[in-house]
């Protein structure tokens, strides 16, 4: 494990974002958190499925994304399927989000084309 927290220290210092994937599942654990270095906490989508009927799940999805924020780091949630789980997560502070909701996976050429037509509709300030 040290050689992956040094790993992790030289490709934050390249400005290279790191990223926990899949957290609250599976080996992205507490400990991940503690020992590297990173940008990121994606917030595994079957936490994301449930953020609707759960309170269990809501709970433990605001406390992911208020540790993240205490911690310095920002919060993806994947998976988000439609308007009311966005809504939800806007409200717990999420900082950014992942799914069907924005769109399905695209071709290269097709996600130039989307990126073109939402930067049309959305310019920035």
């Amino acid at each position: 494990m040290k050689n992956i927290k040094k790993l992790s220290k030289e490709l934050k210092n390249l400005d290279i974002d790191l990223e926990i994937d899949d957290f609250g599942m599976g080996y992205s654990s507490f400990y991940r958190i503690i020992q590297l270095d990173f940008n990121t906490i994606k917030i595994d989508k079957t936490m994301i499925d449930l953020v609707l009927e759960n309170k269990k799940a809501q709970s433990i999805i605001r406390h992911i994304i208020n540790m993240s924020h205490s911690l310095g780091v920002k919060t993806l949630a994947k998976g988000v399927e439609n308007k009311n789980q966005l809504e939800l997560l806007k409200l717990f502070g999420c900082d950014y989000i992942q799914g069907y909701y924005i769109s399905k996976p695209l071709p290269f050429e097709e996600l130039k084309e989307f990126i073109k037509q939402q930067n049309s509709t959305h310019p920035n300030p």
